[in-house]
């Protein structure tokens, strides 16, 4: 009986990384996008859809927006969780608290524009 040898894998190389170290990462990124991010303190909701307006207001896409705050009501990040179609954006609360979480906020705003300009558009 005749064996096949197999040919020798080369072993891969596995990197691991510790959780303080993913910790680091996660706070120089945000350090870095804090960087960029100009402070802005939230006082009231009429400010917050004011400030959206201009962000995302005349965007053709629906885009899905999340605020995260510090206990000053300061805005810590500022991130688009997705960019839907011409009518609709899908997200899942997973990817919203994830997000809320890693940027260390007390309080979150999530926001969503039209951009067919209907802001009573009722899905059937």
């Amino acid at each position: 009986m005749c064996w096949e040898k197999k040919p020798k894998r080369k072993k891969e190389k596995t990197m691991s990384v510790s959780y303080e170290k993913v910790v680091e990462i996660v706070r120089l990124k945000q350090v870095v996008c804090d960087s960029t991010l100009e402070i802005q303190k939230i006082t009231s909701s009429f400010g917050i859809a004011q400030w959206l307006m201009d962000e995302i207001g005349n965007e053709t896409q629906e885009v899905l927006m999340l605020l995260c705050l510090n206990t000053k009501n300061e805005v810590n990040s500022l991130s688009v969780v997705h960019r839907g179609t011409i009518n609709q954006s899908i997200a899942h609360p997973r990817d919203i608290f994830q997000r809320a979480i890693l940027s260390n906020a007390t309080r979150i705003c999530i926001a969503h524009n039209h951009p067919s300009g209907d802001l009573l558009n009722i899905v059937s």
